[in-house]
């Protein structure tokens, strides 16, 4: 498989992933116009010179108030400030994205209760899943009893 098709099918896998790339490309840009080393950077926003080499290659989120002071310190006059939304979502697991966003819409889920209790058997099945195997059963036990 090339480099360019192998590029294609992981960014169809989770477009967030391609974002972050993106994104990281444009504060090493920024970083290296503003005459800057990473360790510099780092030092700068209070990270260190490896998490700002991962945030740069995409493998790191950037939490919201390191891409502001990245944004002052690089001198990039809000170009990452105007990206942090998008950061911000890329922060969940492509499949969960979805749910994530129906949280952050408070409203629609007050005024729905069939989908707070669809978003809620779906995160109990997620969150079943990222428990060891004794913890599982225990939980999803605990959750039909709730039924």
């Amino acid at each position: 498989m090339n480099v360019a098709v192998a590029g294609a099918v992981e960014d169809s896998a989770d477009p967030g992933g391609g974002f972050l790339r993106c994104f990281g490309r444009q504060v090493k840009l920024l970083r290296e116009a503003a005459g800057l080393t990473q360790a510099e950077l780092g030092s700068s926003v209070g990270y260190g010179e490896a998490h700002i080499a991962s945030v740069e290659q995409g493998r790191r989120i950037p939490k919201p108030e390191m891409v502001d002071a990245v944004d002052r310190v690089v001198g990039g006059r809000g170009v990452l400030v105007a990206m942090k939304g998008e950061v911000e979502r890329a922060r969940y697991p492509s499949f969960f994205r979805q749910y994530a966003r129906e949280v952050q819409d408070e409203s629609a889920l007050h005024s729905e209760p069939k989908k707070v209790g669809a978003f809620e058997s779906t995160y109990g099945v997620l969150r079943a899943q990222a428990l060891t195997p004794r913890e599982s059963l225990a939980f999803i036990e605990r959750l039909l009893g709730e039924q």
